[in-house]
């Protein structure tokens, strides 16, 4: 079994590199396609390359990361027999929520009268070492790297629950 993990943009991937970095993902790097996580929203171009290229009796699971995860998801034709399972791993509203979580903020996020978005917020009102959040992968990853990401994921999960649909998963499922 292969896994493709597929990132909605650049910040989900700064979130996927502290976590694989710390080694508590669950999925081990020899087992992705092209050993990390990818940031793509369609297959095609070197995934596509690297699942046609698996042995033919090798199955492919695809984890789906990000804030939407909206668009329609089509699979290649040619794909259809070797993609086993297709996991929506949401982190709605934003990838922020994560930083307002962590730094027990979410009570006073939730109070405003005008909810800002999470990104708008954490720019507003959130530091770390000495930097205020700027919306780049750099901050969010070094930010991650120095914070107990299991605990901020399970929060989430407890928070976030109700927002869910059953057809979504919880990163926090997938950390060791």
């Amino acid at each position: 079994m292969k896994y493709l993990i597929m990132l909605e943009g650049r910040n989900e991937n700064a979130l996927m590199n502290a976590i694989i970095s710390k080694d508590i993902f669950l999925i081990d790097s020899d087992d992705m396609i092209d050993l990390q996580p990818l940031v793509i929203r369609k297959i095609k171009g070197r995934a596509l390359v690297y699942i046609n290229a698996l042995p033919p009796a090798e199955e492919v699971t695809i984890l789906r990361i990000g804030d939407t995860l909206r668009e329609k998801f089509s699979i290649p034709r040619e794909l259809k027999s070797k993609i086993v399972n297709i996991l929506r791993i949401c982190s709605k509203p934003e990838l922020e929520i994560l930083i307002i979580i962590s730094e027990n903020v979410y009570g006073k996020f939730k109070r405003q009268k005008v909810w800002p978005q999470p990104k708008e917020y954490c720019v507003a009102n959130i530091s770390f070492e000495g930097k205020k959040f700027d919306k780049s992968s750099k901050w969010i990853e070094n930010y991650f790297l120095k914070h107990n990401i299991k605990t901020i994921l399970g929060k989430y999960k407890r928070y976030m629950r109700a927002n869910h649909s059953n057809s979504e998963k919880f990163l926090f499922d997938y950390i060791k």
